[in-house]
């Protein structure tokens, strides 16, 4: 296996992993050997399969930012982020002073919490700062999605390409498009904010 893939997140328990460019979701067209069942799935058809055990029915995903690294996932908890962009988003929430662009599913995770037994006020604070929330992830959700048409057109992808193709394609591009950096610079700019280091 060539290193760089390697440094990209992906291993050999990824080779059944391809990519769906209308959800930017990754989906396995095999189990390959594993015994969780079922097989990841795309959401083009609707709702993935409730996995038994797990909060979450996908286990790998790409990196919500750059797309260029597989990162795990499967709980309330998993970071949609790789670590580079992990600390560029999390360097701008705390600039912002607020979870501007979300880092994972859980509101803890954001800090946004409320004591059961606190005052009326501190509870409708905590339900609209969750609203706020999903709203932000969606939003999210639809930048992961804009941005992958972006990836696949400029690589001249098909929908559906193997995962291992995917990132080999992406980590041979010396496209500025691509970039890490330009990935962040464009996320903060569909979440409203300015990128301050230029």
């Amino acid at each position: 296996m060539d290193d760089r893939l390697g440094e990209l997140g992906y291993g050999e328990e990824h080779q059944y992993l391809r990519v769906c460019r209308n959800c930017a979701r990754l989906w396995e067209s095999e189990i390959g050997g594993r015994e969780r069942q079922p097989a990841q799935q795309c959401t083009c058809a609707g709702p993935p399969d409730s996995w038994e055990g797990g909060d979450v029915s996908e286990w790998a995903r790409l990196c919500d930012c750059c797309l260029r690294v597989v990162v795990g996932s499967g709980s309330r908890w998993s970071v949609w982020f790789c670590e580079d962009c992990k600390h560029r988003v999390m360097g701008l929430n705390a600039a912002v002073g607020l979870p501007l662009i979300p880092i994972g599913r859980h509101t803890l995770m954001h800090g946004i919490t409320v004591h059961p037994d606190g005052p009326e006020i501190e509870v409708e604070e905590f339900v609209e700062a969750i609203g706020g929330l999903f709203d932000r992830i969606y939003r999210l959700g639809d930048w992961k999605e804009h941005r992958l048409a972006v990836v696949f057109d400029t690589l001249g992808l098909a929908d559906g390409v193997p995962l291992v193709d995917y990132l080999t394609a992406v980590a041979d591009s010396e496209h500025e498009e691509l970039t890490k950096e330009t990935s962040f610079t464009q996320l903060a700019a569909w979440f409203g904010a300015k990128d301050r280091r230029r």
